[in-house]
């Protein structure tokens, strides 16, 4: 007897490998029916793919990235509610094209962790094919390392196989005189026909199966699996269920030089390598954005950990993704407002340049020198949950200016004596903020100057720092840290910014400011 999930009486996933052929069709059809019961009732047309996919491949090792739902809502009913691994089925939310570029990625963490027993599995709509970014994604499926994705394009019927191979009913595969192989192999591969392309064809070879039957589903999933290389298996399917399957999304187990006269973008280049021969597990990946910093001595000291992608801005960070769900973690040089515009992914160091505003929600580094340019780096790639965001602003970078002490996360580059000032100098505000502190002190003032290092979230011995103070200065670092700061102090209210004409100014015209300011305050310091 076939063993079942608990109290339900369907086969687990596994025990789906071993079911008897005939038994196939009408399980197929079982669940199909529970699944278009369920509210919404738009899974129901998952149930040929969902255990096709079980036969061929090993859920909870093999990894799955779909594009909806639905498919992983089939798998949970087989698993049923006690089965310890179900949680792990659950879907990531990726949409769209966003799948093939996370698939992609993972691909490459697999090849990169020397794991050839894995195989990636991409599930999606076969509209997201057609699609510019769909094409762009394919192509980069097409030279992903190591044994290629499995694409698993889902179309609603009507169901009409055809192609390079036309499986029969017996599922040979049947392709005249060659088999698979030639047929796969041997001919051009002009898929707009045959995945509805409506632009450039692609080099990616493809198959149309009946989605109606699990065993020929089953067997262009085994052919393409053993293909060696990445190929498309559409599969359009009856609406039985109302509704084409979304998608489904397993998470992968767990497998410097002198910078004097430097600019900024070629220290980090060259603390980028630094950072990566200490984290194997750090990878490069190139946008392609002009505007972003370099990475070529990385790449040419790592090149197997060095990816370069082109296509879309969600492709780059779909695929970076997929990285980081392999166990490694990527980062990304990117242009200004990159950030801004993608759903960027937790795992994932994001490096920009220029002027770039700070992101709320993100966690965003803002180095002074070269020295904390790869600390700051270091420590980014040790974050996994959440997003990271590396500032590298234009420019030559300044002399480097260590730290008195830290608290709490936060560099005290110079400790005043009282509590008069503080000034919070962000990235290479630093240099300046010493300056005015320097000619604090000739005018009798106590000025204490720190770098939060982090300026998003705000630190929290940040907003200590400031209520203890008379007034609070902020250079840089952006409204958001400006606000968190806001009513620290004798002065209270909002923390103003300082302009560049302040900067231009000179130290001691703005420390003299200062003075008038603390000489004003009523009621006297906080003790």
């Amino acid at each position: 007897m076939t063993p079942t999930s608990p109290s339900r009486g369907w086969p687990r996933p596994h025990d789906v490998r071993v079911l008897e052929p005939r038994r196939l069709d009408p399980l197929a059809g079982r669940l199909r029916a529970a699944l278009a019961a369920r509210p919404g009732g738009t899974a129901g047309a998952a149930a040929v793919p969902a255990l096709a996919l079980c036969r061929v491949f090993r859920p909870g090792h093999d990894l799955f990235v779909e594009d909806g739902g639905e498919l992983s809502a089939a798998w949970e009913l087989l698993a049923g509610d006690r089965d310890p691994a179900g949680a792990a089925r659950r879907p990531h939310a990726l949409l769209g094209v966003r799948a093939l570029s996370y698939a992609a990625g993972l691909a490459r963490a697999c090849h990169l962790a020397g794991d050839t027993d894995r195989r990636v599995v991409a599930v999606v709509r076969a509209g997201v094919l057609r699609s510019d970014a769909g094409r762009a994604a394919l192509a980069e499926l097409e030279h992903a390392p190591g044994p290629g994705v499995v694409v698993l394009a889902l179309s609603p019927g009507p169901v009409a196989p055809g192609g390079l191979f036309d499986l029969g009913h017996d599922g040979a595969g049947r392709t005249g005189s060659g088999g698979f192989g030639s047929a796969l192999f041997g001919m051009v591969r002009e898929a707009r026909g045959l995945l509805g392309f409506a632009g450039e064809p692609t080099a990616v070879p493809g198959v149309v199966v009946d989605g109606r039957r699990v065993r020929e589903v089953e067997a262009a999933l085994r052919r393409a699996r053993d293909a060696g290389r990445t190929v498309v298996v559409r599969c359009p399917v009856e609406a039985g269920g109302r509704g084409v399957p979304g998608a489904l999304a397993l998470p992968v187990p767990s497998p410097a030089p002198s910078t004097a006269g430097a600019s900024w973008a070629a220290v980090f280049d060259a603390e980028l390598a630094a950072v990566g021969a200490e984290r194997p597990e750090l990878i490069a990946v190139c946008s392609g954005d002009e505007r972003a910093p370099g990475i070529g001595l990385f790449s040419r000291t790592f090149p197997e950990r060095t990816v370069t992608l082109s296509g879309s801005e969600s492709h780059v960070a779909g695929c970076a993704a997929g990285l980081a769900g392999g166990q490694l973690h990527p980062v990304v040089p990117v242009g200004d407002g990159f950030v801004d515009r993608v759903a960027a992914p937790p795992g994932v160091t994001f490096v920009v340049g220029g002027d770039a505003e700070v992101v709320p929600g993100v966690r965003w580094a803002e180095p002074r020198d070269a020295a904390r340019l790869r600390e700051l780096l270091g420590e980014a790639a040790g974050v996994g949950d959440a997003v990271t965001v590396v500032r590298v602003p234009d420019g030559g970078v300044p002399d480097e200016v260590a730290a008195v002490a830290r608290e709490g996360g936060v560099d005290v580059l110079c400790a005043g004596t009282g509590r008069d000032v503080l000034i919070v100098a962000v990235g290479a505000g630093a240099g300046w903020g010493l300056g005015v502190a320097a000619a604090g002190r000739e005018l009798g003032l106590s000025v204490t100057v720190v770098d939060p290092r982090w300026v998003s979230p705000v630190p929290e011995s940040l907003v200590g720092l400031a209520g203890r103070h008379g007034v609070v200065v902020v250079v840089g670092g952006g409204d958001a840290l400006r606000a968190a700061l806001a009513g620290g102090g004798l002065g209270g209210g909002p923390v103003p910014a300082v302009s560049e004409g302040d900067v231009a100014g000179g130290a001691r015209a703005f420390a003299l400011r200062l003075a008038g300011r603390v000489a004003s305050l009523s009621g006297g310091l906080r003790a």
